[in-house]
């Protein structure tokens, strides 16, 4: 009996020492809503390698935010083994919304994990969580799974707005064609913001570039409106969500596009590096090159004319990467024009050099 004391205490000691030795880590992990763990994502910022084996053993928790938690950190980074370990939660998990939260992360550089667990697909069709019903129908059609496609139309009919907008992730891009106009419909009546994320999510997921348009033409309508909709959108991207495929594939598309909102989808990329401190993206790191090359090269802080916002929001994101300081607080150490470029042109191939060393 005093061995088993002993042993609790031990146990308890080091999962004490743990928590104090990473005290952001395991707050994010035990955080018990998505508003919570959206504002300790804030302040934890990326997560570090070291860290992705707690993130991992989280996944198996008893809790189930601890596990929804760990699921979702995962999606939020490619280092170290963070990929495998991705892919080990998508084939052992017995949690269907572990399982959607990982393959939606994964699906699109890796559909062919989509049909590894047709009892997952089944479950996530019967599942009344909007978002694993999302995932569950993607992976659905991709595998030619029985009756998704039947079952994706006949969703969107439901009651439920948010069930509705998931449906749309099982459609093939023949029936994105077909339904267009009432899809264009959809997302531009719909009011709630939880609802409309979602709708748009869907709409990208089904890979149909017309689909995609929607979403893009739809932003751009609110933003005419001068609706808050599209504001409260890109901040809770840039601030509040762990960047997906998903996400990233639609900021992509309105930062290489020429619509108005081309800078707000620059302010996303440079907050997730400079506010929650992720790691840069190269494509975004050359993109912001081109912009500033064809922009103002001036190096001076106080330059006048001020450069464009897509630049502005370059600019910010190289200075962070620079010297690792907040580009909003120190406006003077900022790096501009021909400086960013040389600093950020010198960063892609240090990077290039970095990431074929440890391919040896």
């Amino acid at each position: 009996m005093i061995a088993l004391f002993l042993l609790l205490g031990v146990i308890i000691a080091c999962s004490r020492s743990s928590a104090l030795t990473n005290p952001l880590l395991e707050s994010l992990l035990s955080a018990s809503t998505e508003e919570k763990f959206n504002d300790q994502f804030y302040l934890h910022g990326s997560v570090r390698e070291e860290e992705l084996p707690a993130i991992f053993e989280a996944t198996t928790s008893r809790t189930d935010y601890r596990r929804r938690n760990g699921a979702s950190l995962l999606c939020t980074t490619l280092k170290g083994n963070a990929t495998n370990l991705q892919q080990r939660v998508i084939l052992e998990t017995k949690y269907v919304e572990l399982w959607a939260i990982e393959l939606d992360c994964v699906m699109d550089r890796d559909q062919g994990l989509a049909g590894k667990r047709p009892e997952m697909i089944k479950a996530a069709l019967d599942d009344s969580n909007p978002r694993t019903l999302a995932v569950g129908l993607r992976a659905a059609t991709l595998t030619n799974y029985p009756g998704a496609h039947e079952q994706a139309r006949k969703y969107l009919d439901h009651q439920d707005a948010k069930v509705r907008a998931a449906a749309v992730s099982g459609l093939t891009p023949e029936d994105v064609r077909e339904l267009l106009p009432r899809l264009q419909q959809m997302i531009a009546e719909e009011n709630d913001e939880a609802t409309w994320v979602l709708m748009a999510k869907s709409l990208i997921r089904t890979s149909d570039p017309d689909a995609t348009d929607v979403v893009v033409k739809q932003l751009e309508k609110l933003e005419e409106k001068r609706d808050t909709l599209w504001l409260h959108f890109f901040n809770e991207l840039a601030l509040f969500t762990a960047p997906d495929a998903i996400i990233t594939k639609l900021m992509f598309v309105l930062a290489r596009g020429q619509s108005t909102l081309r800078d707000e989808a620059f302010s996303v990329f440079s907050r997730w590096v400079w506010s929650k401190h992720l790691d840069p993206k190269p494509e975004v790191v050359q993109m912001c090159i081109d912009e500033i090359k064809s922009g103002n090269l001036s190096n001076d802080p106080r330059r006048r004319p001020d450069a464009e916002p897509e630049q502005e929001e370059c600019e910010n994101m190289l200075s962070y990467m620079h010297d690792g300081k907040n580009p909003i607080s120190d406006f003077e150490g900022r790096i501009r024009g021909k400086n960013a470029v040389e600093f950020a042109e010198k960063w892609l191939k240090d990077d290039k050099t970095n990431k074929e060393n440890r391919k040896q």
